[in-house]
């Protein structure tokens, strides 16, 4: 099973990138640079903030993730932002989010971003091993659904708070599902 990251981002479809010089009215865009497939056999554990291994990537390239939604209106923005710009991104969705909004989440999936889980409802600090279990399978059941296409979720997972319980991380393992930390987290400046 391998994905197809693209740097800005991450695609789990075989896709083509987005090049500047290639986006609709905006020719100053910054756009997707390249693809690298990956696979959670080759890379089960990534994000030199927990980690020591981390994506091959160039100077200079980065791949940019966002959590927790999909919400309204804020996942919106985002995505609008996103496709003015001609950059892809991975989302790490909340189960419970996407059974909320399904459409929102379709249009994610819609507009070329990747589709990663981020459990059903967002704890897994101080669960047993069988609950963290089943709020990891929870979150990509819904998720799927959401979709109207299990297939579409990507073998991508972000533990929420970054918080990595080692028996969550081997039964992500088991389930050849590639865990994502971080290499550096994006702060807000007031």
């Amino acid at each position: 099973m391998r994905a197809v990251l693209a740097v800005l981002v991450l695609l789990w479809f075989t896709g083509a990138p987005l090049f500047a010089s290639e986006c609709p009215g905006n020719p100053d865009a910054l756009g997707t640079s390249r693809t690298l497939a990956v696979s959670p056999t080759d890379y089960p554990r990534v994000g030199s903030m927990q980690y020591d291994q981390t994506l091959p990537l160039d100077d200079l390239e980065v791949v940019l993730t966002f959590d927790d939604g999909p919400l309204s209106p804020y996942t919106s923005r985002v995505l609008d932002i996103l496709k003015a710009q001609c950059v892809l991104a991975t989302f790490f969705i909340v189960g419970q989010m996407a059974d909320s909004y399904p459409p929102l989440l379709r249009r994610i999936r819609d507009e070329g971003h990747s589709i990663g889980t981020h459990t059903q409802d967002h704890p897994l600090k101080s669960l047993s091993v069988e609950r963290m279990k089943r709020e990891i399978d929870d979150g990509i059941g819904s998720v799927g659904r959401a979709l109207g296409n299990p297939s579409e979720v990507a073998p991508f997972f972000r533990f929420p708070g970054l918080i990595h319980p080692v028996p969550a991380e081997d039964y992500l393992a088991s389930k050849r599902i590639m865990v994502w930390s971080v290499d550096l987290v994006a702060v807000r400046l007031s």
